[in-house]
């Protein structure tokens, strides 16, 4: 079944001219056409900041903030001998 699904992706790419011979210049018109905005959906596929300061660091969303502000210190001061008061 897998050696089948494999041989399938393969035709697919290769029809999309993006198999072993194709052009990689033809494989991605957008980034061909507007380098910045290619670059810019890389990012957000990648969860990363596209640019200014932080350009390349992750995305800090609101639950990993939750858990990096409220639960880790919460966690440190449950673990310092808050249950016994």
């Amino acid at each position: 079944m897998t050696a089948r699904i494999a041989r399938r992706i393969v035709r697919l790419l290769e029809r999309r001219g993006l198999g072993l011979h194709g052009d990689p210049e033809e494989a991605d018109p957008l980034q061909r056409e507007q380098p910045l905005l290619a670059e810019l959906y890389a990012a957000s596929v990648h969860g990363r900041i596209a640019d200014g300061p932080r350009a390349g660091h992750r995305v800090l969303t609101k639950l990993k903030w939750f858990a990096r502000e409220l639960l880790i210190p919460w966690n440190s001061y449950m673990r310092n001998g808050a249950r016994s008061e």
